[in-house]
């Protein structure tokens, strides 16, 4: 393949979150053969709009690419600065990432207008076509706005392929792609914290932890999986662990541990969980569960692959590409505390340990990034 020269717009480390990450990523594969330019934001979100406590840590990594932080979302002087870029270097593809119609009005202007003096081609990764919310609001604003800019980009590559489904419908005459999210494994330490000293680390001494990882919101489904622990035999065995921001506030999940009786079996971890605290997290963690109540695609899995920690997930399509039933993990329905629970006590009682931490390294492979992955990520296969 012919060396390109590609501005990638969208959140990068320090930015937190699992885009932030997925984009770092991403950028630092296509870098091995093209000349990539990642464009990420002086401000992404206004305070009032972004309940979590912080959008930047303080992690700093090493990049193969170059990195400009100027892309202000309600500022169009930052998106004229951009148009003007793309007109100057002349790249072959401007990619965006795209989870929420929040970022319409930036992205469509930088297309519209780049597209009018360049011969660029515009790509969109979809993460989420449309955003989680619903209502009026997605019938009125998500869905229209949405389906204006995939029909105005060259290509649209989806992470999932629910989400390939739903961008299809959207912009039937787009070129649309499939690929599995990368694997972040090049992004986090691979130094694992033995059971023993992570579990002191968090002042756990129960036998059996189940970890719950990452931003908690509505449709991750946390509220079915503390029932589920309340349907557990030996209860006072088991500890959960949710771990990341609440969106919303973590009261109403302490209320609903407290009206179940398990109060002491979960600990509560309401913050943005740096890097360098994932490993202990999964060091003291038996098992983990996905609960989701609904998803488009989910990175959680990936550092289950780094830590060799078996899971459990809910079958929906987030989650459908990174379990495989009895061999890395068991699948559940989704909103089912009962059935949630019996694969719980199923995994512990009968020990799927060995068999799923070897399933686990023999699924990761299909995620690693490959000359044929980039093929597909360009339309060229």
């Amino acid at each position: 393949m012919d060396r390109k020269k590609i501005f990638v717009i969208g959140p990068i480390i320090p930015f937190t979150g699992g885009i932030a990450h997925s984009n770092t990523v991403l950028c630092n594969n296509l870098s091995k053969n093209n000349d990539v330019t990642a464009i990420s934001y002086s401000m992404m979100f206004p305070k009032i709009l972004y309940p979590g406590k912080s959008q930047k840590s303080g992690k700093k990594i090493k990049t193969k690419f170059k990195q400009k932080f100027i892309l202000n979302t309600l500022n169009p002087l930052s998106w004229i600065k951009i148009v003007n870029m793309v007109k100057k270097e002349k790249p072959e593809w401007v990619v965006f990432e795209w989870w929420h119609t929040y970022f319409f009005p930036s992205y469509y202007f930088i297309t519209f207008f780049s597209k009018i003096f360049t011969k660029t081609k515009f790509k969109i990764i979809c993460h989420n076509v449309l955003p989680h919310e619903e209502g009026l609001a997605m019938k009125l604003i998500h869905k229209p706005f949405t389906k204006i800019l995939l029909k105005k980009v060259d290509d649209i590559t989806a992470l999932s392929k629910s989400e390939l489904r739903v961008a299809k419908k959207l912009a039937q005459e787009t070129k649309t792609t499939f690929i599995l999210e990368n694997s972040y494994a090049s992004l986090l330490s691979n130094k694992k914290v033995s059971k023993s000293v992570a579990r002191k680390k968090l002042g756990i001494k129960n036998e059996k932890v189940i970890l719950s990882f990452g931003a908690v919101r509505k449709y991750k489904g946390v509220e079915d999986l503390i029932k589920a622990i309340s349907c557990l035999p030996k209860k006072e065995e088991y500890m959960l662990v949710v771990a990341g921001a609440f969106w919303g506030g973590v009261e109403k999940y302490q209320t609903l541990a407290k009206e179940f009786g398990v109060w002491k079996n979960i600990k509560f971890i309401d913050k943005y969980i740096p890097d360098k605290e994932i490993p202990i997290l999964f060091g003291a963690a038996d098992l983990l569960v996905l609960s989701h109540r609904s998803a488009t695609q989910s990175a959680i899995p990936q550092l289950a692959y780094v830590y060799s920690t078996p899971i459990i997930a809910t079958n929906v399509a987030g989650n459908a590409p990174f379990v495989e039933e009895g061999r890395n993990g068991f699948i559940i329905p989704p909103k089912n505390p009962k059935e949630m629970s019996k694969a719980i006590n199923k995994f512990f009682s009968k020990d799927f340990t060995k068999k799923f931490i070897l399933g686990n390294k023999e699924v990761a492979k299909k995620f690693e990034w490959n000359k044929e992955k980039e093929r597909i990520f360009f339309g060229e296969n």
